[in-house]
């Protein structure tokens, strides 16, 4: 009876009694700190955390009775980072890392390396060809580098239920283990994503596509439009109307389909390439 009685008094803060904020360094680029503001003295246990990403496993434990906590980061992307107390998420807060322009770098375990723009502009296209990886010491055998480019920044009402993509790339290197010649297109939305493959017509047993909430295999599915002579440009088109979403290579219709998540703003584009890489013609 006592006991009943006094769980009957304890109060349960909700989530009106916390406050959650994110002030970046620098208005764009990278890297680029980031300065949480938070209060979260009204937690009844001290199990306060800060996740910074999407990803839940990464968090941080915060004192409850401190109001600061500064983090890094050395990609771009879309956060929805939270304030956890008492094992809930008490508050959320949209934080967006974008770049100045077209940013190139070397993906690492810790921090990447970051490309100069005169090193990726050619005029009519950005490039990482094998001379700038060289000039860094970044080998291309046995494993390529893992070369990535970003555009990403504030698009306004661009929403991935209607919109229309366009962009042609080009891989050239397909020596050791690079000869597949992967690469990945990223339309990064808030808090969701879009990611389409391309391969050598070798590799097209070895691809998925993924559109917010919708995945496709090629164990299951016929993907084999997406392989294309990667040493050449090729033409990547999307064209989304009321979420159902139809991706074209060269002109020929890869696969349509219709996505179940929510529509979300759309915040820029990424390129994953295996090794030397190349991009033009990208336009929303």
């Amino acid at each position: 009876y006592f006991l009943t009685s006094l769980k009957k008094h304890v109060s349960t803060p909700d989530e009106d009694d916390f406050a959650f904020s994110a002030d970046k360094m620098v208005t764009a680029g990278l890297p680029n700190s980031v300065v949480f503001h938070y209060d979260a003295t009204a937690a009844v246990s001290d199990s306060v955390y800060i996740v910074q990403t999407w990803d839940m496993r990464r968090k941080t434990l915060v004192p409850k009775d401190q109001h600061a906590h500064s983090a890094i980061y050395y990609y771009p992307g879309f956060f929805r980072t939270k304030l956890l107390a008492d094992h809930k998420i008490m508050k959320t807060h949209d934080l967006l890392v974008g770049t100045e322009g077209w940013l190139s770098l070397v993906e690492q375990d810790r921090m990447p390396i970051y490309f100069k723009n005169e090193e990726l502009d050619k005029g009519d296209h950005i490039e990482i060809d094998r001379g700038t990886l060289e000039k860094y010491n970044l080998p291309l055998h046995p494993t390529p580098p893992m070369v990535r480019f970003f555009h990403m920044n504030d698009m306004g009402s661009l929403m991935n239920d209607n919109f229309e993509f366009e962009t042609e790339v080009k891989n050239d290197f397909d020596e050791g283990s690079a000869a597949c010649q992967f690469v990945q297109v990223l339309i990064q939305c808030k808090d969701d994503i879009i990611i389409i493959p391309l391969s050598a017509k070798a590799c097209v047993g070895d691809l998925q596509v993924y559109a917010c909430g919708k995945g496709l295999s090629s164990k299951d599915t016929d993907l084999s439009a997406f392989g294309c002579n990667l040493r050449e440009w090729n033409k990547l088109k999307v064209e989304t109307k009321n979420k159902q979403m139809t991706i074209y290579v060269n002109d020929q219709e890869a696969c349509s389909f219709t996505f179940p998540n929510n529509p979300a703003g759309i915040v820029g584009v990424q390129y994953r390439f295996n090794g030397p890489g190349a991009v033009k013609g990208t336009k929303f």
